[in-house]
């Protein structure tokens, strides 16, 4: 049978606005990468100290990401979702009124808990039960391309709030933090609205889907598949966050692009990434297998960073320009499709949520330390730093190719298992 190479309309609504909500939910903590030198204006902090923002953000995570897990496999994601998005829109608006250090970071432990323990496993688990076994590649390349888009065409908003407040970079930012903060409520309230009777992709609602034991979900610790995919999940995450948030500082402190400049061309590069989900999604449903797309995307990552950490210094503002979008579209279609895997490893659905819980609190610890890591190389280090700091991203991806290469062993070994014992 002749595989499908797109969704239907009904399903790209399903996964496109759950895209969206993920494409807004986490502009504001986030934040520090495109906004990093007003938000530093702001507040009147070094590098370090806001990359503490994201390493409290990051540690928080990683107590929120299991019972996180375990709320998504216990009750609807709709109402996980629609709660996280309005309250992080509420913490947003508090930013504003509060522009101290201190304050934000009890705020960055507030929305931590909000988008990880609430948002994220429940979020994705939701792509994965309206969609079928098949259409898991398109399923999350859609929903991290509207991810992407939405992400993209947001950010702009900021740049062009950053811009028309002129020499006031600090009103500009706050400006933009409003705006962010008014569409986490109203796609949340979208999200509540609309989402009241969606089906699953056996025409069950989500409410009614099997509930795994205690036991269950506590077995996804002994599955190597697990352990797999969250080292993958870890070099994925940081490579297609950190090449374009540190690209966009490279471009301010290298090349002497301005403010705006730099934080447009962070949104530029993300809106042509845009394409690297849906390509990635699609081919992997052709080929029927994920985990080869992941290793020939990562294999030509950790080539192309190679080349970066050579040619670094000499590099031209549109040469950077051009290998800072192949990088990040690649590491955005790779990082699309790796909760994908789990179907091709043969991993139960009624689990889905532990494991996603267990392998992000891997996957995201990077936010623990590597922001902090990287502003201090940079405070001391000048702009020498983004050596090391690339150096740092092409070993990332190599792990990551190891990795993605032991899941594609290990799905060949579970095919041939399945096949001999039908």
């Amino acid at each position: 049978m002749k595989r499908k190479l797109v969704l239907s309309p009904y399903k790209i609504f399903l996964v496109g606005l759950i895209g969206l909500a993920q494409g807004v939910i986490y502009l504001l903590p986030y934040m520090i990468g495109p906004f990093a030198i007003p938000l530093q204006e702001m507040l009147g902090v070094s590098r370090a100290q806001l990359g503490q923002l994201i390493s409290v953000y990051g540690i928080v995570m990683w107590i929120s990401l299991v019972p996180g897990g375990w709320l998504a496999d216990r009750f609807e994601a709709r109402k996980l979702v629609s709660i996280a998005l309005i309250l992080s829109g509420f913490v947003g608006f508090s930013l504003t009124l509060l522009p101290y250090f201190s304050y934000f970071m009890v705020m960055w432990i507030v929305m931590s808990v909000l988008q990880n323990m609430l948002y994220w496993s429940a979020a994705i688990k939701f792509v994965r039960i309206s969609t079928t076994e098949e259409e898991q590649g398109k399923a999350y390349g859609y929903s991290y391309a509207f991810n992407a888009l939405a992400g993209t065409l947001i950010g702009f908003l900021g740049v062009w709030l950053l811009v028309i407040a002129g020499d006031d970079a600090a009103l500009g930012l706050r400006n933009t933090i409003i705006a962010y903060s008014i569409l986490n409520v109203l796609i949340g309230i979208a999200i509540w609205v609309f989402f009241r009777n969606i089906k699953n992709a056996k025409g069950a609602s989500s409410e009614e889907d099997a509930r795994p034991t205690i036991k269950e979900m506590l077995s996804v610790l002994k599955l190597k598949e697990t352990w797999g995919i969250s080292i993958l999940c870890f070099c994925l995450y940081s490579l297609q966050i950190l090449i374009l948030s540190y690209f966009t500082q490279f471009f301010y402190d290298v090349l002497g692009m301005t403010e705006a400049q730099s934080a447009g061309i962070y949104f530029s590069i993300q809106f042509v990434a845009v394409l690297g989900p849906i390509i990635a999604g699609t081919l992997s449903d052709k080929l029927g297998t994920v985990i080869r797309v992941i290793i020939i995307a990562t294999a030509l990552l950790t080539a192309i960073l190679a080349v970066i950490l050579v040619v670094s210094q000499g590099l031209s503002i549109w040469m950077a320009i051009v290998i800072c979008v192949v990088a990040v579209f690649l590491a955005r279609g790779a990082y699309s499709q790796q909760f994908a895997a789990f179907d091709e490893l043969k991993l139960d659905r009624k689990i889905a949520g532990s494991c996603i819980g267990v392998a992000s609190i891997i996957g995201f610890a990077p936010d623990i330390f590597i922001w902090t890591l990287f502003g201090w190389i940079l405070d001391t280090q000048g702009n020498r730093g983004y050596t090391y700091i690339f150096a740092i991203l092409l070993g990332m991806a190599a792990i990551g190719l190891f990795a993605a290469s032991m899941l594609g062993k290990w799905a060949k070994n579970s095919a041939k298992l399945a096949d001999e014992t039908t």
